[in-house]
């Protein structure tokens, strides 16, 4: 968290967080630090209402939007939900 505040100047909130996901690994936490403005819990919460309430249908739908997200969004987004479990 203070090599983020320092190094990378990032402010001490985002450290925070970003260092709580990557448990000590420097690298990917700069690697999150990228990425630190996107919004996961929204992804998360229309990932859930598409699991849990909208049936087939709308859980297709979620997966061809996550689909062109990309492999290094996808993986930063399952890292953020393995964090919150």
């Amino acid at each position: 968290e203070q090599a983020l505040v320092e190094r990378a100047q990032a402010n001490v909130e985002t450290a925070r967080q970003i260092a709580g996901i990557c448990e000590g690994n420097y690298r990917e936490a700069l690697q999150l630090l990228q990425h630190s403005d996107e919004d996961w819990q929204s992804l998360l919460r229309d990932w859930l209402n598409a699991t849990l309430k909208g049936g087939p249908l709308a859980q297709v739908k979620f997966t061809e939007e996550v689909s062109k997200l990309g492999r290094e969004k996808q993986k930063q987004f399952l890292r953020y939900f393995n964090h919150l479990l």
